[in-house]
């Protein structure tokens, strides 16, 4: 997958356990055929190069199946422990104006987060794929200077934070809660979220939060935006009209093979 995609969910797999191991392996093959050469050339073995030998065939064979069946059983473990990643938008606030969004982990295996950034831009400005990457402090910085911030918006520093299994979406981290004044001055607000399960894999997960909003909240950004360029209210009565909804976007990001 590219940037470009709506979500993108890419495994980096543990050196240790899979890149060390499979090379290995490969070794092991090529010196097992290699034996099993020299075992059948109808020339002295001691002459060059016939005579060169890392490990006799049945050594080569017995570590083969060996290497082979842990890199199996890894495989099979990974699979079973695999951490299924999610976020969702979850209406917010006493009166249901605001949304609030939540990363969390719906699959069987833990996970821990080792990174994560941003990228915004906001409304009439470029995309978000010609600015940078940014932490939390620059990514504050950023929505105050463009007039966004309390009590339109709180976020949430997650750190280093641990993922246990989660099958409601609120039970997991809240990235953030914002309002609808602060949704309608935000054109695009990409998380990148960088995490590492319980069998070494890395998880670099692309989340596109603001193109993924409920379609109730798209109306209501999309009328603010309409009254704004006409010179009309934009203020918090104007993103009531349906919080009785209890509206809620929820989505998985796409397993990796």
């Amino acid at each position: 997958m590219t940037e470009n995609d709506e979500h993108w969910h890419r495994v980096e797999r543990s050196k240790l356990f899979m890149t060390f191991p499979a090379v290995l392996i490969a070794i092991l093959a090529a010196n097992f055929v290699w034996e099993a050469v020299r075992a059948n050339v109808r020339v002295p073995v001691e002459e060059l190069p016939w005579r060169i030998s890392v490990a006799d065939l049945p050594t080569t064979a017995n570590l083969l199946a060996v290497f082979g069946g842990l890199m199996l059983a890894r495989a099979q473990f990974a699979r079973t422990v695999r951490p299924s990643f999610g976020y969702a938008w979850v209406r917010a606030g006493a009166d249901g104006s605001r949304w609030a969004l939540h990363f969390y982990n719906a699959g069987p295996g833990h996970a821990k987060i080792s990174l994560v950034r941003y990228r915004v831009a906001f409304h009439g400005e470029a995309h978000p794929g010609q600015s940078d990457w940014v932490g939390f402090p620059a990514l504050e910085n950023l929505l105050q200077s463009h007039g966004v911030g309390q009590p339109d918006l709180e976020l949430e520093w997650i750190g280093r934070a641990p993922l246990p299994p989660q099958p409601q979406p609120f039970d997991g981290l809240r990235i953030g809660e914002f309002s609808c004044r602060a949704l309608a001055a935000i054109d695009h607000l990409d998380i990148e979220i960088v995490a590492e399960d319980g069998v070494g894999d890395r998880h670099r997960l692309l989340l596109r939060s603001t193109a993924r909003l409920p379609s109730s909240a798209v109306e209501m950004l999309g009328a603010m935006r309409a009254r704004a360029s006409v010179g009309g209210p934009v203020g918090p009565s104007q993103t009531r009209g349906d919080a009785a909804r209890g509206d809620t976007a929820d989505h998985r990001t796409p397993q990796a093979s």
